[in-house]
């Protein structure tokens, strides 16, 4: 019976930067583009939707004006998360690429540690995409029930 030898493969940090540019534009993170337009399909809707007679209740223009700065704020971070999206990933490997040129070994082993890890800009903008949402979404429902009664 023959055993069969496994060999391990040394990962170079050219693998490395290879890998961070082919995550640069991962499907994983397409719900967060989904969300940046749901964000402004709503906030045109409800600009478009605004009673320019004035009788609304006191209670749903706050709940109106929630929903309209919390999808502000949604699209806007939502934008900011997107962008990071594929810059930072790109940005680590172009890092990695001027290390390995100049040979620097310490500098490579820090870069390769920190290269698994996302930007910490990066999720607070994806966090804040996702919790304004759910609160303009709530708080469009709130509108909605305080207009009917």
């Amino acid at each position: 019976m023959e055993q069969e030898t496994h060999e391990r493969k040394l990962v170079t940090a050219e693998d490395i930067s290879r890998r961070l540019v082919a995550q640069a534009f991962p499907v994983y993170f397409d719900w967060l583009k989904q969300l940046v337009t749901l964000s402004s399909l709503e906030l045109t809707v409800l600009l478009s939707l605004v009673d320019i007679e004035g009788n609304t209740p006191d209670e749903a223009r706050v709940a109106l004006l929630l929903t309209w700065v919390c999808l502000s704020i949604a699209v806007l971070a939502g934008v900011f998360a997107c962008t990071w999206q594929y810059r930072g990933p790109l940005k680590q490997a172009d890092n990695l690429d001027k290390l390995i040129f100049r040979q620097d070994v310490a500098g490579l082993n820090k870069a390769i540690r920190a290269s698994v890890s996302p930007n910490h800009y990066h999720r607070f903008a994806a966090r804040t995409t996702v919790s304004t949402f759910c609160i303009a979404t709530i708080s469009l429902c709130i509108y909605g029930a305080t207009k009917i009664f």
